[in-house]
C-alpha cells in the first residue's frame, strides 16, 4: 500500500501531528512522517504532544526519522509543511515533482502557538484527499 508522507525539517512537531491528524480524518490510509534534516530518534517536542492532545490525537512516543529516497519513491503523495520544503524536495527528487504538495503551516518552535499550529494542521489535512 502506498503511503502519504508528511515531511518537515526535523520531524518533531508539524509532520507527526499532520500524519496523526490525517490518519484520524482518513482512517485506513497509510501515513508516515519524516524530516529532510531530521536527527534520527529524536523525541517529539513536548509542546507538540500537548497540542496533539488538544486536537484529539496522540503523538506521544513518536521519534524522528530522516527521509530517504526510497520514502519519496514509495509515497503516493509527499505533503510538505511549507512551500520552501516542497521546493527543496522537488529539486532533490524531480522525478516525484507531480506528487509533492505544500501546506503553509508556520513553525511554532520558540513560541506559545503549538495549539494554534495543531488546529491549522487539522484544518488543512482534513481538506486533503
Amino acid at each position: 500500500m502506498r503511503m502519504i508522507l508528511f515531511l518537515d525539517i526535523d520531524d518533531v512537531c508539524r509532520a507527526p501531528l499532520a500524519a496523526a491528524l490525517y490518519q484520524k480524518t482518513h482512517p485506513g490510509k497509510a501515513v508516515c512522517s519524516a524530516g529532510v534534516y531530521a536527527a534520527p530518534d529524536t523525541e517529539i517536542n513536548h509542546n507538540a504532544v500537548r497540542a496533539g492532545e488538544a486536537v484529539g490525537v496522540s503523538v506521544e512516543g513518536h521519534t524522528s526519522r530522516a527521509v530517504c529516497a526510497q520514502d519519496i519513491a514509495d509515497a503516493k503523495a509527499v505533503v510538505c509543511m511549507t512551500q520552501a520544503i516542497a521546493e527543496y524536495v522537488r529539486r532533490e527528487h524531480p522525478e516525484a515533482a507531480e506528487r509533492i504538495y505544500a501546506l503553509e503551516i508556520p513553525d511554532p518552535f520558540g513560541s506559545t502557538e503549538y495549539e494554534a499550529c495543531a488546529r491549522e494542521i487539522a484544518k488543512q489535512v482534513e481538506e486533503l484527499p
